[in-house]
């Protein structure tokens, strides 16, 4: 299950997806899939030009927060939770 806090949750259509992570093998992947199901415009939050995690997202599986950068080598497992929240910024 992927879930999307916040704004996300407004701009991918829904809250939470089923997405299957056996399927998805990495935590890329995953995101991958997630953006076929939902809105078009969450991939152009999530995903740079080149598919990697935008750095303005901040990513949890389990509870524990990835960093960004490693994105693609993060290995996910069905029952699994991940948690997409933007990042949040301003004084």
């Amino acid at each position: 299950t992927i879930d999307c806090e916040l704004q996300l949750e407004r701009i991918a259509g829904g809250a939470s997806f089923d997405i299957p992570l056996d399927e998805a093998n990495s935590l890329t992947g995953g995101l991958k899939l997630l953006c076929e199901q939902a809105k078009p415009e969450l991939k152009t939050v999530l995903l740079t030009e080149t598919s990697r995690l935008n750095p303005g997202i901040l990513v949890f599986i389990n509870e524990k927060m990835m960093a960004p950068e490693l994105s693609g080598n993060i290995q996910v497992r069905p029952g699994d939770q991940v948690l997409l929240y933007p990042a949040i910024s301003g004084g």
